[in-house]
């Protein structure tokens, strides 16, 4: 379940800040590395971003939630919008490959084509290549967001290439109350 903004806003403020003020300002970079510990709410920061460059109808730089757009993101049948998980230890060359042609077709829809990385620093070396030559010359409008936990897992020459979105560590009363919802006691 995808967190509200409210929730987002209490465990990520500094992060969810950066984002708005990014969309608002209209300041989009082509690529973006979203970078913290597992439980910082990085998927969730990302499903908003997402929906906010792409809802037809933003209010106060937060996304809709009822626009066409917004309801394809959750339902994850959005067409511009390609995800790619680890195949097995390591994203393959192959399927950045296919992520690759996917983004160079003409698409569908128009506007903003989004592509992720989930485990960004699990790209091997090929991999990792290929994407790097892709972030060198991006083609229209394609953002990448990688999300990682292991932000020095990712090639240097990648990240130097992407705007660095660092998430802070859970608030101790935000984890206390996971941990007790998990059925541990104080």
């Amino acid at each position: 379940m995808v967190r509200k903004v409210d929730e987002l806003k209490a465990l990520q403020p500094i992060v969810m800040k950066q984002l708005q003020t990014i969309y608002e300002k209209n300041r989009m970079a082509h690529a973006y590395i979203f970078d913290g510990e597992k439980g910082t709410g990085k998927r969730d920061a990302m499903t908003f971003f997402v929906k906010l460059l792409l809802c037809e109808h933003p209010l106060e730089n937060v996304p809709c939630e009822t626009c066409r757009n917004c309801l394809r993101i959750d339902s994850g049948n959005h067409p511009n919008i390609q995800q790619l998980e680890p195949d097995g230890q390591f994203i393959k060359v192959d399927q950045v490959r296919e992520l690759m042609s996917k983004l160079q077709m003409t698409g569908v829809e128009e506007g903003q084509k989004i592509y992720v990385l989930h485990h960004a620093d699990r790209l091997n070396v090929a991999s990792a290549n290929m994407l790097l030559k892709f972030l060198e010359e991006p083609d229209g409008e394609v953002t990448a967001i990688l999300l990682t936990e292991q932000i020095q897992g990712i090639l240097p020459t990648i990240r130097s290439r992407c705007q660095h979105i660092k998430f802070s560590k859970l608030p101790r009363h935000i984890l206390i109350e996971q941990l007790e919802k998990a059925g541990l006691t104080k």
